[in-house]
């Protein structure tokens, strides 16, 4: 396909005009996975219904304080609906039980 405006095609790893975006030389790596369950059963149960709690509560409230508390409340809700702490993910740790496989031995 012919290039326009007399532009030409460069092969990969020819170097790049300086007025191009510095943006396209760098590559990022993907992000690791934010849906990793690492929250036990249990622990999402009580998430989830204090969460929910804690939500309506803040709703209840029209303060800076009841915006506060509603926002803590989604945040205990995703925990729990999720199975994902980013605050666990950042330390690193897991109160989820390993998942068992579930391949049938004879």
């Amino acid at each position: 396909m012919p290039q326009r405006n007399g532009a030409k095609h460069k092969p990969d790893g020819a170097q790049k005009p300086q007025g191009e975006s510095r943006l396209q030389e760098h590559h990022f790596a993907p992000p690791p996975p934010a849906t990793q369950v690492n929250v036990g059963e249990t622990e999402r149960v009580v998430s989830a219904v204090c969460g929910g709690m804690l939500a309506a509560f803040g709703l209840s409230r029209t303060s800076l304080l009841g915006l506060s508390l509603l926002a803590a409340g989604a945040a205990l809700i995703y925990r729990g609906l999720s199975g994902h702490c980013p605050v666990y993910g950042s330390l690193g740790v897991s109160t989820a039980e390993p998942q068992r496989r579930s391949g049938r031995t004879a």
